[in-house]
This record gives structure tokens, sequence and C-alpha cells, in this order.
């Protein structure tokens, strides 16, 4: 990498020290700064994003290692020395390219051009240290404690490990724990109404940029990717044939039977990809007739629902989905009763895609499952009443507790007049992001 290797490992450190102070959410300042670098080198670019992917992955494991080969505990330790030593144990542990001396080294340098030269025996001691005994590191005890060697094996907190024993058992619960470290699979929704008659030019595209893919056995419109991380960049993307979202998501609209002439409101939709959805059914159906039919898109803030805007222009729906910034727990007078489809896809707490957004899991708090509760059930109280008698209410989320699933479900239907067709419950282990989807039915 040149002269920019210490460079990009200086800004690895403090994108890490601004997602520790939760400054931004990591797959977001990911995103902004590798689009404020664009002009460096690919392995430079992808140096960055996985050395900071990574070692926000392996944080909880990273840092008991560090107490084990460190007197100061991590805790105590300055913020910055915290996060170079946390991408270099990472780096020694998970990274083969770069040999241990050299990635000791170079924390030492950033050591002392960060101002902390008094240090730089610290950092090069306890590293050295690390990449001696890599094979003789003391793991809890799977036997007598397997919730704290999970938890630290698969670098998860307890809390989260202990949720998903209790509900999946030990072999499945280590089976998503391990999911969440994997690659995460890129998919796509080929537009029904305009890329579909126009796939061959999409694969043909895909071929000609070395992009492998391969179709979804659930979703003839769905497609993995693999070998590229900014679709774009490509033609046909930015054509509006296709877009970026995952199976689980699409799963929503494709279960919700929506019909041209539909009515349908979506309650939390940033960045967009189930109102677009609902968008090509309605034009699929009408054959092009979207007359009738019509997509209410909101989300909380203008920053979401620019996102939506944006997405919505580029896939060519602007007369077909409205976006307005509205609080979805606050009721809209103005639309009860009145809603063909309501897609109430509800904040929640995230398990599903811990693989995508790692610094979910080290979030997580007994407290924050309360207030998500109520906030959940407040949404779910308009949306029930916006569904016309006989219209649809689809409820989704993208974690795996059950008191967020399967009981918000019993919620829904603890009030007369409401029924449910089906429920659908995926785990990230399966092939996408985790999920849980149920359809009901105002009699």
């Amino acid at each position: 990498m040149g002269d920019n290797r210490v460079n990009i490992r200086e800004l690895a450190a403090e994108m890490l020290l601004a997602i520790d102070k939760k400054e931004e959410h990591s797959h977001i300042l990911l995103k902004n700064v590798l689009d404020k670098y664009d002009y460096l080198p690919k392995t430079d670019k992808s140096f960055l994003k996985r050395v900071v992917e990574g070692t926000l992955e392996y944080r909880l494991q990273i840092d008991y290692i560090l107490n084990q080969f460190s007197k100061t505990p991590v805790n105590k330790m300055k913020p910055l020395i915290r996060q170079i030593l946390r991408m270099s144990v990472y780096q020694i542990l998970y990274m083969d390219k770069v040999p241990d001396r050299a990635i000791c080294d170079e924390a030492v340098k950033l050591t002392g051009k960060r101002g902390f030269k008094g240090l730089q025996g610290f950092t090069n001691g306890v590293l050295r240290n690390i990449s001696r005994n890599k094979d003789n590191i003391v793991w809890p005890d799977e036997t007598s404690n397997p919730s704290e060697y999970l938890s630290v094996k698969y670098s998860c907190p307890k809390l989260v490990v202990d949720e998903l024993l209790e509900e999946y058992g030990a072999s499945k619960t280590q089976s998503i724990l391990q999911a969440y470290l994997e690659k995460r699979k890129l998919f796509v929704r080929i537009d029904e109404y305009k890329g579909m008659p126009k796939l061959d030019s999409i694969l043909n595209e895909w071929e000609q940029n070395a992009i492998k893919y391969s179709v979804s056995d659930r979703l003839p419109y769905v497609y993995e990717i693999d070998g590229i991380d900014k679709p774009e960049s490509l033609a046909l993307f930015n054509e509006g044939l296709y877009t970026v979202q995952d199976l689980s998501s699409a799963m929503v609209c494709e279960l919700a039977d929506i019909k041209n002439g539909d009515l349908v409101l979506d309650m939390c939709a940033a960045p967009g990809g189930k109102s677009l959805h609902a968008a090509a059914k309605i034009m699929t159906f009408g054959k092009g007739d979207c007359s009738m039919g019509r997509i209410i898109s909101r989300d909380i803030s203008e920053y979401k629902t620019d996102y939506i805007d944006a997405n919505v222009a580029r896939m060519g729906y602007t007369t077909l989905v409205t976006t307005q910034v509205f609080d979805a727990t606050v009721f809209d007078d103005n639309l009860e009763e009145k809603v063909d489809v309501v897609i109430c896809d509800v904040p929640c707490s995230g398990y599903g895609v811990i693989g995508k957004k790692p610094d979910i899991k080290y979030n997580v708090t007994a407290e924050g499952f309360e207030t998500l509760g109520n906030l959940q059930r407040q949404i779910v109280d308009n949306a029930k009443r916006y569904v016309k008698s006989g219209g649809t209410l689809m409820y989704s989320t993208c974690t795996l507790r059950a008191d967020e699933n399967e009981k918000m479900v019993k919620y829904i239907e603890s009030e007369d007049g409401w029924s449910v067709v089906s429920m659908e419950k995926y785990t990230p282990d399966e092939g996408s992001d985790g999920f849980f989807i149920a359809k009901c039915v105002k009699k």
C-alpha cells in the first residue's frame, strides 16, 4: 500500500473512535468515508473496509484477548490507543497478508505520530506478546459456561447470546452467531415491470463486469450478486431496472397481494425498497396503467425521505409514490380505515442484520427492549386503524426476538376483527438477513 499505509491505518483508528463514541453508525460512516476517498487505490479501500468492519465485528473477543495480555485493562486505556491496539490485534489474528512484525511497527509509529511517544513501548509490548502467544489464548470453558464461551468466541454480548440460547437452543445459536461473522450477501431485486423484460441485458452487464450472480430459489426476480461494492456504478442500475434489496425485505410485498388500484401506506419506509416494490406490483398488475394505484411512503425525518426520493426518482416511480415526513407514532385522521395495504416494518432490535451492522450488538440493553416494545405497539395501534375492512396489515421486523415478533402478532390478533393469514421467519444462517413477516387481515 506504499506511502498511504500509515494514513489508512490512522483513518481506520479515527473511524473506530467515532463509532465507539456513537457519533455515527458504522455502515453509514464507512460508506461516507469510502465515497470521500474514492480516489485511493482499490487495495487501500479494501484494507480500510476490512480492518474497520473486522475490528468492530470481533471487538468483544479482541478486548477479552487484550485484557489477558495487557496490564492496563481495555476500559482504562486512552481511547485512541485502545483503537490502535484493537485494530492491530484484529490484523494479527485474522489478516495473514501483513506480517505480525509489520503490524506491530505500524501501530508503534501511529502511537508516536498521534502524540503518545511515551506509550510506544506499551503498544509494542502488548502486541508482540499477543503475536507470540496467539495460539495459546485461554478461552472461557465451553462446558461449565457455554454462554460466556459463545459470547467471547463469536464476539457477541451475553445479553444477545442468552436470548438466542433461550429461543433457539445451543446448536442453532452457534450457527446464527457464526453467520453474523460471515461475509454478507448482496441481494438485488429486479423490477418486475421494467427490469424482468430486460433480464438478459442485466445479466449481460453483470457478466461484462465480472459480477457473479445466482437467482434466489424463493423469488425469481431476486438475485444474489458478488464481485461489486457499488452497483450504482452500473448503467442499468442507474436506469432503474433493479435496486439493492435483501430477499427478506422483498418477501413482504410478495406476500401482501398488492393489486392495481390499491392504496398502500409504507409507515417506516426508508430507504424505500418496499414502497418501490409495491409500485412495481401495481404497474405489473395494471399492465402499465398506474392511474388507480397510490403509495404513500413515510419516514420520520427529511434525511430519510430524501433517501427514499432519490431511489424513487432513479426507479422512475415519482407519479406513483408520494413521500412524506411523518412520525409513525402519531395518528393521521385522514387515513382512518382507508388503506388497502399497510406495510409496518417497525424499528426493532435488529438481531437479524447484526452481520451487516455489527455495532447493533454492542448497543443492546434490557431498558432499550422495553422502550422499543412500547414504540412498536404505538406504531401497530395506528397501523391497525388505517386498514380498511378486508384490507391487509403486513407486520415485519429484521430481528429474531419472539417479544418483537410472535408476541406482537398475538397483540394484533387480540383485538376482534383481525386474523393472521401467514407468518414467515428466517434466521441469518439460512441465506439472507434474519427476518419475520406476518400477514394480518381485517375481517
